[in-house]
């Protein structure tokens, strides 16, 4: 973790997710570390700036592959960072994320507009909302592009169904695995890409 940047360190009594693996899990103590910055009223959770983090120990099978399968528990972000135990010289816990081998996992929350009406759906100030406010903030260029805001609802109706059949061309979950598909960064959960989808459906 780099002390320059905010973080937000979770307590290894609440991951984001479970480990499983085909090679077997151990869990071990937490690893323990100290982050001068959190030693503030601010951090209330880590008295003296310490940090706890959830660690287990994995067998790699004959063969030299290994398969971890992690388990949603709850959203947000988290790091999974690989160390071998039988290092002479073990990676100190403020390690260089540039040093070592890591992996970012990402859980999208469960998001579900099924309870909301197509009338509901199709008010502009619904959809900018849930979906487009975000982007106009993010990515505000692409109001030239595509007519999302920030200010009022888009007033020419042929505009309108032109960019949403854009947006189902290019949100197809067929197109998935494709570099063309929207948004690139996959930032979008499932509830929130049906309902794009859904209002994009609404205005042909």
């Amino acid at each position: 973790m780099n002390p320059d940047k905010a973080q937000v360190p979770v307590p290894p009594d609440n991951p984001y997710y479970r480990v499983d693996c085909d090679g077997g899990v151990t869990a071990l103590a937490p690893t323990q570390y100290t982050l001068g910055y959190l030693d503030n009223p601010t951090y209330p959770s880590f008295p003296g700036g310490v940090v706890l983090v959830k660690t287990d120990q994995v067998t790699v099978p004959a063969g030299g592959e290994l398969t971890l399968t992690l388990t949603a528990l709850r959203s947000g972000v988290s790091m999974i960072r690989y160390v071998d135990p039988t290092l002479s010289t073990p990676i100190s816990p403020n390690f260089g994320w540039d040093n070592v081998d890591y992996t970012t996992v990402r859980i999208l929350p469960f998001d579900d507009y099924s309870q909301f009406t197509d009338s509901q759906i199709n008010d502009w100030s619904f959809i900018y909302a849930e979906v487009f406010g975000y982007y106009s903030v993010i990515h505000p260029i692409m109001s030239k592009v595509i007519p999302w805001g920030p200010r009022g609802a888009p007033n020419n109706a042929a505009d309108v169904r032109e960019f949403a059949a854009t947006l189902l061309a290019f949100t197809d979950p067929a197109i998935w695995y494709s570099t063309i598909y929207m948004p690139i960064t996959r930032d979008l959960s499932g509830g929130k890409r049906e309902l794009l989808r859904r209002w994009c459906n609404l205005q042909q």
